[in-house]
């Protein structure tokens, strides 16, 4: 199971963790947790400048389906805490207590997971297709000084495409207790655009007007849900 944890340092600045954890009845356990810094947005990107740190644990406990508990123990920096999360999305055709329908041979709700260009390797998307032909996506990427950024946005699901005219993203936010909301500022980003040539393939097209430019990726999947994989596109 991959958990991505999109949040900020002490300073404000955008942080985000990733880890790979083992499931047992309905508990998720990240041992070794990491984040990053050094890679450089856009095409001056290198996964060779990329700096892996451990983080530490996590370990998500789920009480119902759409509710949970996370206990987290991370650098000093970090520290440790607990924190009660809500469920924000649901991937369509899914549904926690019947499983998979078989009725979703339609939409793209099958292409939903984590991509990545194999030559950014340390950057990467996450992307849930929600109902009513709607998607939501995570970009976890880098600023041009080697500072984590994420970038997400609420997009339209056309054919094989999806289409994400606004994406924003975030800075103010305060790991741990310090958190406020009112402190977190969020500011327009751009757009992205995503277009599957298979269920393993296809095309991310940014452009930012927040100073990051824009270009194209090519993308493969990196992760896809159990039981829930995409054979051929609709």
């Amino acid at each position: 199971m991959q958990v991505t944890w999109y949040t900020y340092e002490q300073t404000g600045q955008q942080a985000w963790i990733v880890g790979i954890g083992t499931i047992t009845g309905n508990t998720i356990t990240v041992t070794e947790a990491i984040n990053t810094h050094g890679g450089i947005f856009g095409s001056a990107f290198n996964p060779a400048d990329v700096v892996r740190e451990t983080w530490d644990t996590i370990v998500m406990t789920f009480n119902a389906c759409n509710n949970a508990t996370v206990n987290y123990t991370g650098p000093a920096l970090f520290g440790s805490g607990t924190l009660n999360l809500q469920r924000l999305a649901s991937i369509s055709g899914l549904d926690c207590n019947q499983g998979a329908s078989t009725s979703e041979s339609t939409s793209l709700a099958k292409i939903s997971g984590s991509w990545y260009d194999p030559s950014h390797n340390g950057e990467g998307y996450v992307i849930q297709i929600l109902e009513n032909n709607q998607a939501i996506v995570y970009w976890y990427t880098y600023d041009q000084s080697g500072n984590q950024t994420w970038i997400t946005g609420i997009g339209q699901v056309q054919g094989h495409k999806i289409i994400v005219d606004d994406t924003i993203f975030t800075e103010g936010g305060i790991f741990g207790s310090g958190f406020n909301p009112d402190s977190v500022l969020r500011k327009d980003w751009g757009s992205i655009s995503f277009d599957f040539s298979s269920c393993n393939t296809g095309v991310a097209s940014y452009q930012s007007t927040a100073g990051f430019g824009s270009g194209q990726l090519n993308l493969v999947r990196l992760t896809s849900i159990e039981d829930y994989r995409c054979e051929t596109l609709p």
